[in-house]
């Protein structure tokens, strides 16, 4: 697998593969449980946006067939149903249930800072509400604040590319990623937000769902022109782009 230590935005991303879906299923519920034993919602601060302990799992199929496919969904409804038992409020979203990562997190204000300097601290009274008017799919419609909500999807392999920029304005950050987002006219299958990043600088986090139609290139070449229009008295640029993640191949090749 592979472990990606964001310190940046206080989070940790774990891939972990496997050809077995009880192995997987059986592998991500503990690595879960310890998280939920080891870190405590209500006293973490980040400048990324996130809804509980346990964030979100997300099961991908590393080869293009329905079998592989249905593998996927299956250990995806195994994890939710995992966390649930651990009384963890867990939502699915994806293959098979009619609605995205995006609109779940819409729902509880994901992409909404809820502290000043950018920061996302705690939970939010809201989401209480929230697990009331829209039950989780497992666990209880009761919000603990210890561990806030998890959200558990599967979809076809998708691409974290980030792109860094020489300032610390992280107005300039969103607009660019509305920009370049399909929902707000940009690129074609692409998602995006900007958030305040390290160093005095900020990000525009992308999350790219076909790169076929498109990837990380294009990405760059999109904000890169975009940038052009920011004005010459700003001297905004990209400092770097970059991946959370090893590429399917890498990952199959682990298999």
């Amino acid at each position: 697998g592979h472990v990606f230590v964001d310190d940046a935005y206080n989070r940790t991303g774990f891939t972990l593969v496997s050809s077995s879906v009880d192995g997987l299923v059986g592998a991500a519920v503990a690595v879960s449980t310890s998280a939920l034993d080891l870190v405590d919602l209500s006293r973490h601060s980040a400048t990324h946006p996130r809804l509980g302990v346990v964030d979100h799992v997300s099961c991908h199929p590393l080869f293009r067939d329905n079998t592989t496919m249905c593998a996927a969904r299956m250990a995806r409804d195994a994890i939710g149903r995992g966390l649930g038992e651990l009384g963890l409020a867990t939502y699915l979203y994806g293959e098979g249930v009619d609605v995205d990562l995006a609109s779940v997190r819409r729902r509880f204000g994901y992409f909404r800072a809820n502290s000043s300097g950018s920061q996302w601290r705690g939970s939010e009274a809201e989401w209480a509400e929230v697990l009331r008017q829209v039950p989780p799919d497992f666990g209880p419609s009761l919000l603990r604040d210890e561990w806030g909500i998890a959200c558990v999807g599967c979809v076809p392999w998708v691409v974290n590319h980030n792109v860094v920029l020489n300032t610390a304005d992280v107005g300039i950050a969103k607009r660019l990623a509305k920009e370049v987002s399909e929902r707000g006219g940009g690129l074609a299958r692409v998602q995006a937000m900007g958030l305040a990043y390290e160093h005095g600088q900020v990000e525009v986090a992308c999350n790219l769902l076909d790169t076929a139609i498109s990837g990380p290139d294009d990405v760059d070449a999109f904000l890169s022109k975009a940038l052009e229009a920011v004005g010459p008295g700003e001297q905004v640029g990209i400092v770097r782009s970059y991946q959370t993640g090893k590429t399917t191949e890498e990952l199959r090749a682990l298999m």
